[in-house]
């Protein structure tokens, strides 16, 4: 499952996401008592994922949506289990990982991933998964 590698930090909000029964995509809901995914909030999860690498406002998620922005944080939340931008970062995190295992550098993955410069993500890398991408690189799989 992608977000609970061996080395997840037990601060990790969505710790306690689990997959989605009803879909495909690797989408993760936190509740799976609610039900298949709200239309909307699939398309705001198909949007994401095929724009993970550009900067994403939540204005255009609720627009999306057909949704208030605060009323998509709601509603996102409920059925995810985590913000938009939490489960942005670790949807980055998790291609981080994997372009990682295909040897490529820290700046490479920048550009492929979204995050604003190398530091950005190795801060983001050692918050979710409680190690540095070299670390992560060292690390006996």
């Amino acid at each position: 499952m992608p977000w609970h590698g061996d080395h997840m930090n037990e601060n990790n909000p969505s710790r306690n996401l689990k997959p989605s029964p009803e879909d495909s995509q690797g989408y993760y809901v936190h509740d799976e008592s609610l039900g298949p995914l709200d239309h909307r909030i699939k398309n705001v999860l198909d949007y994401i994922h095929a724009n993970v690498k550009n900067k994403l406002l939540l204005n255009d998620l609720a627009r999306i949506a057909l949704l208030s922005p605060c009323h998509l944080l709601r509603v996102f939340k409920k059925v995810v289990g985590v913000t938009p931008k939490a489960y942005l970062l670790h949807l980055r995190v998790e291609k981080t990982r994997q372009l990682l295992r295909l040897g490529k550098s820290v700046s490479e993955i920048v550009a492929l991933t979204g995050f604003t410069d190398t530091s950005h993500l190795a801060r983001t890398f050692k918050a979710l998964t409680g190690m540095t991408p070299r670390d992560f690189n060292n690390h006996p799989r």
